[in-house]
């Protein structure tokens, strides 16, 4: 699909929200938009490196992330889904886990900011964490639906289905696409061992906007090893970066006409709509833990965007 859609010269944007950056590092995306790089948690606001610290912080987690969706050359060939796409990395928190959700809130009302003007818009919103729900969440949210950002959130994980199997927010709401995941085997990634993390899925009325990429055992840059890329990433934080780089080339490739649509939320519903057309759902039994199928980025790009009606 990345090949499909080259290395325009007007590019889609996508905004990272994640524990930050790692500068160093060999994957780091070709088109970071650090001049647009903002940090709603402890440190410069206008620095969106990771420096999480704290008993529960996931220092690293935004290097690896950021790396599946648009990691610059490794071995030869890109890393990243989107990696000849913009992205502005976004420091929302210091874990995945979210116990305060100011940070998010600040960070959604800086991309609606953002999607205002037409030399910073933001198209494509990708976060690979979540809590509990917020009415600030949930205004962000609709605001952003309105004006045609694509928002895709990770549904959470889980051991032994505790504490809880079900999606987390924001990915439960239904304007934004929850990323489920997807074992290599294509059994769904839930409902695992309890010792062994699963993600999360349900309830039934989330389903229908939730979707499903690949975990574990993903690319997952080393944050302070800058030429280091494991293959241990895991959770529905490694699904979420593959739906979110699919959505942005499809975008990409359907720029104008996506444009033209003539409200906002056409252009959200359209996204969804490619996706979920193109996605593989082997059976209608897996949409429980798999909602609308697991992604098939290049499939989507056969998808023309629908019309209004």
């Amino acid at each position: 699909a990345r090949e499909e859609i080259g290395q325009p010269s007007s590019r889609v944007c996508i905004a990272h929200f994640d524990t930050g950056y790692d500068p160093n590092h060999i994957t780091k995306p070709q088109f970071l938009r650090t001049d647009l790089q903002r940090n709603f948690e402890d440190g410069s606001p206008n620095d969106a490196t990771d420096r999480s610290d704290g008993a529960f912080n996931n220092l690293g987690h935004g290097a690896g992330t950021l790396g599946i969706l648009a990691g610059a050359v490794v071995d030869g060939s890109p890393l990243g889904g989107a990696a000849f796409l913009d992205v502005i990395p976004i420091r929302v928190a210091n874990s995945v886990v979210l116990f305060q959700n100011s940070s998010i809130a600040k960070a959604f009302d800086y991309v609606h900011s953002l999607s205002k003007n037409a030399n910073t818009r933001v198209h494509v919103i990708t976060m690979s964490m979540g809590g509990l729900a917020s009415q600030a969440w949930a205004d962000a949210v609709n605001a952003l639906y309105e004006l045609g950002v694509f928002i895709v959130t990770a549904a959470g994980n889980n051991f032994g289905n505790f504490p809880t199997r079900n999606i987390v927010y924001p990915a439960r709401f239904k304007r934004v696409i929850a990323a489920c995941g997807v074992m290599a085997d294509g059994r769904p990634y839930a409902d695992l061992p309890i010792k062994i993390m699963a993600g999360n899925y349900g309830p039934e009325s989330k389903m229908p906007t939730a979707m499903a990429a690949y975990t574990p055992n993903t690319p997952w840059p080393r944050m302070g090893c800058n030429q280091l890329v494991d293959r241990d990433g895991r959770g529905t934080s490694a699904a979420t970066p593959q739906i979110a780089a699919a959505a942005a080339l499809w975008i990409q490739k359907f720029k104008s006409q996506w444009e033209g649509y003539s409200q906002g939320w056409m252009r959200v519903e359209a996204v969804r709509k490619a996706l979920a057309d193109s996605a593989n759902l082997a059976s209608s039994a897996l949409s429980e833990r798999l909602g609308r199928g697991i992604i098939r980025a290049k499939a989507a790009l056969s998808q023309n965007p629908a019309r209004e009606a």
